[in-house]
């Protein structure tokens, strides 16, 4: 029994996910709703390919003109569970990660409950209230975040250890828990993580020194990372958030303040389970459901605190827990400040102080999506649940509250059955979501006045309880457990993996003209991810025939699984000047779409807005044929130096001046020199070079080959994303990679037959995988030393 009572909370923990995602598991089903099938899939399909090849994946050809794949941080190519992404069929594996990183969420908010010294009962309400919140189960779409989500538990346990004991161990086991967190592939959640660990150690030390170990530690995390995290700060400098995010983007997705009462009732504005939620923005951007009675248990934990401190203030003593021994470091206050003012922040633009640390505090102005501080609340109601329930005791007041909210309850049950079958409720509130919390109210209060008077409490006002201790614990976690499973289950939409096994017929229609790019209308694309599959109202029947077309649509990144290159790019960096491109497609004249057009070799265009001249293909709706594309490669004589990047995107959308003639660059690139004999040549035979035939052009991973002749000295024009770390070879002698037209690629050739090698070796990731490699030595060592002279690092 012992055995069993230590190990059976963890086999919950274990086996209690595996029920809610059931499916996945053992149903052979697959995620499919939103970015698995438009991100994450495309992403790990190109790896796989490229690793397939004996490539490394840097980059892609496929999306965006060319864009970096590595350094997409969301790609965590770097993160070690997600070899199974390289071992398993990828719609299958993305799968298996969000369940597992959802298990190990539980188990890591275990182990922070006994780094709190709380009891199994404490460990499991935390655990539960955690991994399974409506932060994270409302977010399994979001692979990365989920993954990143999992280990916050387990770095605040390794915060409170380096607080206890300061040594130098405790900074190489919070620092490589830290790097595991970057790679786990979500910036946001990992900045907010530090932040939160850096508050905690503030508020717990009130010293320097462990301020200062903690910053070593996120040091230690960076060179680990380093490998990661060098390629993604580039992407940062080259990417369309330079400086940051656009302030009314970063306000999107703000939490709306009427979503609080969502804390009691999840689906009050209704669930696009159901199909029929009504509240603002989406559904899971403000979905902080941590379940009803851990809720109240972590109200209890702040007002037994309370108590506990006025108590002391009026000279009078009462029996304290190991948590109360902490004198100001104690984790009540701390946490209940947490979750007031992640709250408040997370609130964006509803109130004026979040736009005041986006404005002022570093890191902030990064991100959008306010809503998403709410993990601030998630960690800290958590630990207030579980400690609540740890510190729990049936007092007379406890008993009153508890039999007035149960008395409420059934009221409110009442109220809430008449009024919705009685057409009285709004249209915008969904009546069982009030009768469902009322039943979870009077199921708490039911349970915790089951508790009954404690052995030592002589108070005759409270009742004894009809039930052994132990079976009153097991009541706990199954009402915990259930309500939360309950919630859970229906947000994690599945559909069978045949989604991703099918031939997509256009593939063959596309690849039989000449090479020449995809372009899909930003209108056509909003309309159909937005207005069509991916509404926020529902997310829409289950039907494979229906999600097919879909996956057959093209949209970014789906081209990228059928080997279509495409000019967009579905991802959250990318190339800053590439991005300005696209944005005058959509807002210039029809004159400079179609010219734009041109220049990023496009023959191909979805929308259902076509220009004068554009070729309908019949048997593909909405698929247009542009006439005479242009190459991706061609030679031009002249060029003409601007060295303003916005008079050269001028240029670049200016009528009249012919970009196949002349090249624009923005520093000087001169031409090999020829003798005066040959100066006679005529430009004609020079302009003949821009028809396709004349180029011969082979794409490989990181990769592009070309053979070219010509009979006088040319620019090399490349409809390509500029990008550093491409290097290129004529003849195998080194040439210089010029930025071109403001952003594409050029490079200088004398005349004659030459084969052109452009391949693309960062310089950031060699040396991140050179301080990475340092640090994992560095590191593997400090903690052979330790476990030979010093003492072993065990977690209490």
């Amino acid at each position: 029994m012992p055995i069993a009572s230590r190990f059976a909370p963890i086999v919950f923990l274990v086996l209690l996910p595996l029920l809610v995602f059931w499916r996945l598991i053992f149903a052979g089903e697959v995620l499919y709703w939103g970015v698995p099938l438009t991100q994450f899939y495309p992403w790990h399909t190109l790896i796989n390919q490229a690793l397939a090849a004996g490539h490394l994946p840097l980059w892609t050809d496929l999306l965006g003109n060319g864009a970096p794949l590595l350094a997409n941080h969301q790609t965590a190519f770097f993160y070690p569970p997600n070899l199974l992404l390289r071992l398993l069929p990828v719609e299958h594996a993305l799968g298996y990660l969000v369940v597992l990183h959802i298990i190990g969420a539980g188990l890591a908010a275990w182990i922070w409950g006994r780094a709190l010294h709380l009891d199994n009962l404490g460990c499991s309400v935390l655990a539960l209230s955690y991994a399974l919140g409506g932060y994270v189960v409302g977010r399994t779409q979001f692979i990365t975040m989920v993954a990143a989500y999992a280990w916050l538990p387990f770095l605040l346990a390794l915060t409170e250890r380096l607080a206890k004991r300061q040594s130098a161990l405790d900074i190489v086991w919070l620092g490589g828990a830290l790097g595991m967190q970057f790679l786990a592939g979500h910036a946001q959640t990992w900045f907010y993580g530090v932040v939160l660990l850096l508050l905690y150690v503030i508020y717990r030390t009130r010293r320097v020194r462990p301020l200062f170990m903690m910053l070593l530690a996120v040091s230690v995390a960076l060179a680990l990372a380093a490998v990661q995290v060098l390629p993604t700060a580039e992407l940062t400098l080259y990417s369309q958030r330079t400086n940051g995010v656009d302030r009314d983007l970063a306000m999107m997705y703000s939490y709306w303040p009427w979503r609080l009462l969502t804390l009691l009732a999840p689906d009050l504005y209704g669930n696009p389970a159901l199909g029929n939620y009504a509240g603002y923005a989406n559904y899971w951007e403000d979905h902080a459901y941590i379940g009803v009675l851990p809720l109240l248990l972590a109200l209890l934990a702040m007002l037994r605190w309370g108590r506990h401190r006025w108590m002391q203030f009026r000279g009078q003593m009462e029996p304290v827990s190991v948590l109360e021994r902490w004198d100001a470091g104690a984790p009540q206050p701390f946490f209940a400040a947490l979750v007031v003012v992640a709250i408040v922040l997370a609130m964006g633009n509803h109130t004026p102080i979040y736009p005041l640390l986006f404005q002022y505090v570093p890191g902030f102005n990064f991100f959008q999506a306010p809503a998403r501080l709410m993990l601030w609340f998630a960690i800290g109601a958590s630990t207030l649940a579980g400690i609540g329930i740890h510190r729990f005791r049936l007092s007379y007041r406890v008993q009153y509250g508890a039999r007035l909210t149960l008395a409420g309850a059934l009221a409110a049950f009442v109220v809430a059955w008449v009024a919705g079958r009685g057409g009285l409720a709004s249209s915008l509130v969904y009546t069982p979501a009030l009768e469902r919390m009322a039943i979870l109210l009077v199921l708490a209060c039911a349970v915790l006045l089951l508790r009954g008077r404690a052995s030592n409490d002589s108070d005759a006002r409270v009742a004894r309880s009809p039930l052994p201790h132990p079976v009153w614990q097991v009541l706990v976690v199954i009402l915990v457990g259930a309500d939360l499973a309950i919630a859970a289950a229906p947000l994690t939409p599945t559909i069978s993996a045949e989604l991703y096994r099918m031939t997509n017929p256009v593939t063959a229609v596309l690849n039989s003209s000449v090479p020449a790019r995809l372009h899909v209308d930003a209108a056509y694309q909003y309309e159909l991810m937005f207005n069509r599959y991916f509404t926020f109202k529902r997310f829409g029947r289950a039907d494979l025939h229906y999600w097919q077309s879909l996956r057959t649509s093209l949209l970014p990144n789906l081209n990228a699984v059928d080997g279509i290159a495409c000019t967009g790019n579905n991802d959250p960096l990318v190339v800053g000047r590439w991005r300005n491109l696209l944005e005058h497609l959509r807002a210039d004249s029809p004159s400079t779409t179609e010219r734009l057009l041109q220049l990023m070799n496009v023959g191909f265009v979805l929308t259902r807005k076509p220009l004068p001249g554009w070729q309908a293909m019949g048997s593909i709706p909405h698929l247009h044929r542009l006439p005479a594309p242009w190459p991706r490669a061609w030679l031009v004589e002249h060029s003409q130096v601007v060295h303003d990047a916005q008079q050269v995107l001028a240029q670049v959308i200016e009528p009249g001046f012919d970009l196949r003639a002349s090249v624009l660059l923005e520093s000087p690139l001169p031409l090999p020199t020829v003798p005066d004999s040959l100066g006679a040549i005529q430009n004609a035979t020079l302009a003949s070079s821009f028809d396709p035939p004349s180029l011969s052009l082979h794409e490989e991973f990181n990769r592009r080959t070309i053979r070219v002749t010509t009979t006088r000295p040319a620019y090399l024009v490349l409809a390509y994303t500029y990008y550093p770390g491409w290097h290129a070879t004529v003849d195998g002698q080194t040439v210089t990679v010029a930025r071109a037209n403001y952003a594409f690629m050029a490079l200088p050739l004398s005349e004659g037959s030459h084969e052109v090698v452009l391949q693309y070796r960062p310089s950031s990731v060699l040396w991140g995988a050179c301080i990475s490699g340092l640090t994992i030595c560095m590191l593997t060592g400090v903690i052979a030393y330790q476990a030979r002279y010093g003492q072993n690092f065990v977690l209490s």
